[in-house]
C-alpha cells in the first residue's frame, strides 16, 4: 500500500523568515561533518542577520522556496543564477541550498521538491556538492538520472566551488512532448 501525501512548495517570503532560519541551523549542523563548522558563543552556527541580503525578492538572484508535506514544514530550497564551472562567465540555474529534514528523507519528497523546481526554471542547470557529502551525491545523481536521463559531471576546484558538479538541461514545456500525447501515440501502435 502506497502512502499519499500532501506536499506545498511556498515562495520564502520575508514573513517566512524565521522558519528559513530554523530549518538553515539544521542543514548548517547536518553539514557540520563536511564543513568543519562550529557553533559560535551563542550556539548558533549563523549570525542573527546572515540572511540580512535578502528580503524576499530576487536581491542576488536567489529565490528560496520552502517545502511543506502534510502541512509541516520539511526543507528548503534556494534557487540561483551562475555558475560553480566557470564561474562570471557561464548563467546557469544553480542549486544553491537543498536541505530535506531527516525525518522526511527516503520518502521521494527531495526528488518531488527538486523535479517541481527544475521544472519551474527549465533551461541549463548545475547542482554541486561538496566532496565529503557522498550521500548527496547518491541522492543528486539518482534525482537527475531519473528525471533527465543523461548529465555532465565534473570535479571543480576555483574560488566559487570546491566538489562534484552536475550539469544538465531541463527542457522548457513549449519544447518537450507533453506526455498526454506521448501516451496517446503509445496506445495507437
Amino acid at each position: 500500500m502506497s502512502q499519499s501525501f500532501s506536499r506545498s512548495i511556498i515562495p520564502a517570503t520575508r514573513s517566512l523568515r524565521r522558519v528559513l532560519r530554523g530549518l538553515f541551523e539544521l542543514y548548517a549542523h547536518d553539514l557540520s561533518p563536511h564543513t568543519g563548522a562550529e557553533v559560535s558563543p551563542q550556539g548558533r552556527y549563523t549570525d542573527e542577520d546572515f540572511l540580512r541580503h535578502w528580503h524576499g525578492n530576487l536581491a542576488d538572484g536567489i529565490r528560496p522556496f520552502l517545502l511543506q508535506v502534510d502541512g509541516q514544514w520539511a526543507g528548503f530550497a534556494w534557487v540561483g543564477q551562475g555558475s560553480y564551472v566557470a564561474p562570471g562567465s557561464a548563467q546557469r540555474w544553480l542549486m544553491e541550498e537543498f536541505f530535506i529534514l531527516r525525518k522526511y528523507r527516503r520518502q521521494g519528497h527531495g526528488t518531488w521538491f527538486a523535479s517541481q523546481l527544475f521544472a519551474q526554471f527549465p533551461d541549463e542547470w548545475e547542482v554541486g556538492e561538496l566532496a565529503t557529502n557522498l550521500d548527496a551525491q547518491q541522492f543528486w545523481r539518482a534525482t537527475i538520472q531519473r528525471l533527465v536521463g543523461t548529465f555532465d559531471e565534473v570535479w571543480v576546484n576555483n574560488e566559487r566551488w570546491q566538489g562534484l558538479v552536475q550539469i544538465f538541461r531541463i527542457a522548457s514545456p513549449a519544447s518537450a512532448v507533453p506526455r498526454s500525447k506521448y501516451v496517446d501515440a503509445r496506445r495507437e501502435r
